[in-house]
């Protein structure tokens, strides 16, 4: 008898965007072991389609998009006057709406998210379910399916952090009764959810911290899929360019890094034409548009700014390139994010700009690239290029990479379940 679950969340493809990437790859490789896997998800609204639809191509997965039911003008922006006057209106609906974050999409979801997920488990006879958050009321309705079904194996996956959380999903600068109220929510879900997991110890022990009943909660990684990644091979091209290759989403909060990294490198034009006439940071993806315009008036030949791209393509470039960028937001030096898996997978030093904290510390003692304090990034990365030989050299291309293997890490997943 096959074994069945039911996946709950808001971006799954072809909705676009990265929150739909890991239970994506999951999905398929559940499906692939002959899970019948049921996913709600959220219809997409936009022309975009994920990168990971074809993934999910499979006779045994089955989605069931539901109405976004939330306002185009929060969805796609605000383009003109009505959009602001709009834009206005819903704020102050949400102020009244929401006891904590104004902004989650499903804020509007629960009735008809209750009637599709109770016909699901009713007619497939669900006992698996899966809530991957943000959006983080999406883990409140999944209580609320939990006290209808009481028998159900509830499975709360955190990729960010909730109440935790500083920098992402509407908890910048958040109210501290606002913050009471979604510390509230995430303890209801902590006690009621069977098991719990995060993407990183850090989230883990916090959680955990946090719970009357630290041992439901573990960590699963984000990890790669070995199927998206190209072998690598020797430097094809005889140019001495050092290429910084940025694949990714460039957020608003990452100021702090890119502004002076952009000024180091307009340093470098005058103090060092010899090693900036070598270097070429080139980022890749959609990116907050404040930055990339940013970017683009530098005006400066050793930075880009590119579109997305297909996997493939954005493969190659990795293949191509010299070292591999990550940066991360303030509260998130603990992040093992999908970017941080796939570099790794494709076997290039990772040039990692962060506070000190778990994933700094994890490329110095594993020595996968070099770690950059944007506190010092001057003083950091003047060390770097003075040692860069040597990092290149000492670099553990041997490194041991399944436990970051997807079709591993899914194997975690079916321990999870009944």
């Amino acid at each position: 008898m096959k074994k069945k679950l039911l996946i709950i969340l808001y971006t799954f493809p072809p909705f676009p965007g990265i929150g739909g990437r890991r239970w994506a790859k999951f999905a398929k490789y559940l499906a692939m072991k002959e899970y019948d896997v049921h996913v709600i998800c959220c219809e997409n609204v936009f022309p975009e389609q994920s990168l990971w639809t074809k993934d999910v191509k499979h006779k045994n997965i089955k989605t069931y998009p539901l109405p976004a039911k939330y306002p185009d003008v929060m969805l796609h922006g605000v383009k003109s006057m009505m959009g602001k006057l709009s834009y206005r209106f819903w704020k102050m609906r949400f102020s009244f709406s929401s006891k904590g974050v104004l902004f989650d999409r499903t804020m509007f979801w629960q009735e008809q998210l209750m009637a599709k997920a109770s016909a699901i488990i009713e007619s497939e006879k669900i006992e698996n379910v899966i809530a991957s958050i943000p959006p983080y009321r999406l883990a409140t309705y999944s209580i609320v399916l939990k006290k209808k079904y009481p028998n159900i194996n509830l499975v709360v996956d955190y990729r960010d952090p909730w109440a935790d959380n500083k920098s992402y999903h509407g908890f910048k600068d958040l109210s501290p009764e606002r913050l009471k109220h979604e510390l509230q929510l995430e303890e209801e879900v902590l006690n009621k959810a069977d098991k719990v997991i995060t993407v990183s110890d850090k989230m883990t022990e916090m959680l955990k911290a946090r719970s009357a009943n630290p041992s439901k909660i573990s960590t699963i990684l984000n990890g790669f899929d070995p199927a998206d990644i190209l072998a690598p091979v020797p430097k094809q091209s005889s140019s001495d360019k050092i290429r910084f290759i940025y694949a990714g989403t460039l957020y608003s909060n990452l100021e702090y890094i890119a502004d002076p990294l952009f000024a180091y490198i307009s340093k470098l034009k005058k103090e060092n034409s010899d090693l900036y006439s070598r270097i070429s940071f080139e980022f890749y993806g959609n990116h907050n548009p404040e930055l990339a315009n940013k970017i683009t008036a530098l005006n400066d030949k050793a930075v880009s700014v590119h579109p997305s791209m297909p996997l493939d393509k954005i493969q190659e470039v990795l293949r191509a390139g010299d070292f591999c960028v990550l940066m991360s937001a303030p509260d998130h030096t603990f992040a093992f994010n999908t970017k941080f898996c796939e570099y790794l997978a494709n076997r290039k030093p990772i040039l990692l700009f962060a506070y000190p904290g778990e994933t700094a510390n994890f490329i110095k003692q594993n020595k996968l690239g070099f770690v950059v304090n944007p506190q010092a990034l001057d003083r950091d990365m003047d060390s770097f290029f003075a040692d860069m030989q040597n990092i290149v050299s000492s670099y553990n291309s041997q490194y041991n990479l399944e436990p970051f293997s997807i079709p591993a890490l899914t194997g975690e997943i079916e321990k999870l379940l009944k």
